[in-house]
């Protein structure tokens, strides 16, 4: 009787280094590239920056350049990132960026094959810099779309968290107007821990605690091509 190689053999008892750069890598996302490997994302504190890495089903490197910046280096603060499939072998990426003032929540897409495929700096949520900082970024992807939802300080006192989305296409398009779209926006207190889940290419639920009562809530809403849904 011949048995066959465990699938996994390569992958050596107690795992392989991903992500060893002088000081903390910290975060770690795990993205399927559609041919049995993953690709791994995670911030490197040591280098302020994003990075990612692309490997096999048996833990073989993928990528010729081992792991790629996605953000620009020194430029990133371990305000969130989050990371999705863009359905094509590659990954679409967010993170909060520390280039501007106050700080703002960037995207980019990296291909299969390690490449970047939008903008060099990433694409920021606003299409003009925003006077409110932005953090924490969730990813959502639709058919053909991905949606970032995204914590935003409000710019009345007291400067309580709100919620706000936009939606991209695969070219990197802002696709919910230059400011995206509400998804709760409060006066008294703050909106947070949210999570989302896209219906199709033109709308998303999201999810997340809410303080507007004093005491923590869960509240929810929908969104159809960036309106709330009534």
């Amino acid at each position: 009787m011949i048995l066959a190689a465990p699938l996994m053999a390569d992958w050596p008892q107690g795992g392989v280094p991903v992500g060893a750069a002088p000081g903390n890598d910290i975060g770690a996302a795990v993205v399927p590239d559609g041919q049995g490997g993953v690709i791994y994302v995670w911030l490197s504190a040591g280098e302020n920056a994003v990075k990612a890495r692309r490997v096999d089903r048996y833990g073989h490197d993928v990528w010729m350049a081992g792991q790629v910046a996605v953000s620009p280096m020194g430029a990133t603060t371990p305000g969130g990132f989050a990371a999705v499939s863009d359905g094509q072998g590659g990954a679409i990426v967010a993170w909060q960026e520390r280039t501007t003032s106050p700080y703002e929540v960037r995207i980019q897409r990296i291909d299969q094959d390690g490449n970047l495929g939008w903008s060099p700096d990433g694409i920021p949520m606003w299409a003009t810099v925003t006077l409110r900082e932005q953090s924490n970024p969730v990813l959502v992807k639709g058919p053909s779309r991905v949606f970032a939802v995204y914590h935003q300080t409000n710019a009345v006192p007291p400067n309580t968290i709100d919620l706000y989305a936009q939606c991209f296409d695969l070219a990197g398009s802002r696709l919910w107007g230059d400011y995206g779209a509400v998804v709760c926006t409060t006066v008294v207190g703050d909106n947070r821990n949210h999570a989302a889940i896209a219906r199709g290419d033109s709308s998303i639920m999201v999810a997340w605690e809410d303080f507007r009562s004093g005491n923590g809530d869960i509240y929810a809403n929908a969104l159809v091509n960036g309106s709330a849904w009534a």
